[in-house]
């Protein structure tokens, strides 16, 4: 549990799994048949994080802490998209190698 000027908030076990549901909302669409999509993103990554204040987060450093990790798809025009949300890190470094290789180039 952290607290947080005036907010208590409580970390629990995050395993979230969701690059589908977030590629397709990125694709304005319900499926993924839309094109090769491995053409739209390049490379992915793990980004440590830590909760500021509700549902703001601050990235962090490893060896700061992180309460989590999120992976993200790197889109070749620019910006990320997150995919999942790990307490754990080895769940999130397993989690990126399946995504990068089903989802980039």
């Amino acid at each position: 549990m952290m607290n947080t000027a005036n907010a208590v908030i409580e970390i629990k076990h995050k395993f979230e799994r969701y690059a589908e549901q977030s590629i397709k909302e990125y694709l304005g669409s319900d499926k993924l048949e839309c094109g090769d999509v491995k053409e739209l993103f390049d490379t992915t990554e793990i980004q440590p994080l830590i909760i500021v204040m509700n549902e703001s987060y601050r990235s962090v450093e490893a060896n700061e802490n992180p309460e989590f990790y999120s992976v993200f798809l790197h889109c070749v025009e620019g910006g990320v998209i997150c995919v999942g949300d790990f307490t754990n890190k080895q769940d999130a470094e397993t989690y990126e190698a399946e995504v990068a290789a089903k989802y980039t180039h």
